[in-house]
């Protein structure tokens, strides 16, 4: 039987699986000490079964494998992705490497679609946190093309 990694007294009952650049790291901690990290011993089964609208992969198929299956699943999983983000990196917002900003006087169709396909190579990259830039990006100008045909 797996002993806490934390106390050491208690029976370890939950496992968590960390994927990085370095490789995967299991941590294994008693009820109580998961708690007090802010982890769960049950999962919610209904955040397990959900699935995306265009690939159909489910959510718990991404936890295992930490890869998506299509653009569309970015923003199915959108809260998931980025409470992994605050978990893995302690911060929701981007502290790396900046996006180049395109001009924020075309807000047409065009550049929409252009933002599209480079958050859909940034997803097929696994640069989740450019991904959530584009993604925000995305959605500012397509708010501001809506308030523009108003």
């Amino acid at each position: 039987m797996e002993m806490c990694e934390q106390c050491g007294k208690q029976a370890a009952t939950v496992h968590l699986t960390r994927i990085a650049n370095e490789g995967t790291k299991v941590s294994h901690f008693c009820q109580d000490c998961a708690a007090s990290q802010g982890l769960s011993a049950q999962q919610d089964i209904q955040q397990d079964l959900r699935e995306c609208r265009h690939c159909h992969m489910k959510f718990s198929e991404f936890a295992i494998s930490g890869r998506l299956g299509c653009p569309a699943c970015y923003l199915e999983f959108e809260k998931e992705i980025d409470a992994m983000f605050v978990q893995m990196h302690g911060a929701k917002n981007h502290k790396g490497k900046a996006y180049s900003e395109h001009s924020e006087g075309s807000l047409g169709t065009a550049d929409i679609q252009s933002l599209t396909k480079e958050l859909a190579e940034a997803v097929k990259r696994e640069e989740f946190e450019l991904a959530a830039l584009i993604r925000d990006k995305i959605r500012q100008r397509s708010d501001h093309a809506k308030i523009d045909r108003t």
